[in-house]
């Protein structure tokens, strides 16, 4: 098995008929940023959502080039949850706010 597979698990399911939430545990960097992508664009084209939640309360690590995969991303993802490692990176990088993105109250 691939190691970067290991390092990432996403569930996808769906919420109604235009909506799949993608549930994503594990690391998002430089190695699981392609599998990452491949089930977004899966939940896009082959589920035919026009929204996608992204539950990344289990994500617990994010790099450069996993924020970059968040950053481009745009309507209609939207996240849902962040673990609060990621919810601080993604608070200071202002991503919250173009992902819809609402931190909890600090």
């Amino acid at each position: 098995m691939d190691h970067a597979k290991q390092r990432i698990t996403i569930i996808i399911s769906r919420l109604d008929p235009d909506t799949v939430v993608l549930t994503v545990a594990g690391d998002l960097d430089h190695a699981t940023v392609p599998a990452f992508d491949q089930q977004v664009s899966a939940a896009l084209h082959e589920q035919s959502a026009s929204v996608v939640r992204l539950d990344l309360a289990a994500v617990q690590f994010c790099d450069l080039v996993g924020l970059r995969a968040l950053h481009a991303l745009g309507a209609p993802v939207r996240i849902t949850a962040a673990h609060p490692q990621l919810d601080t990176l993604l608070r200071l990088c202002r991503i919250s706010v173009l992902l819809g993105y609402r931190p909890p109250p600090e």
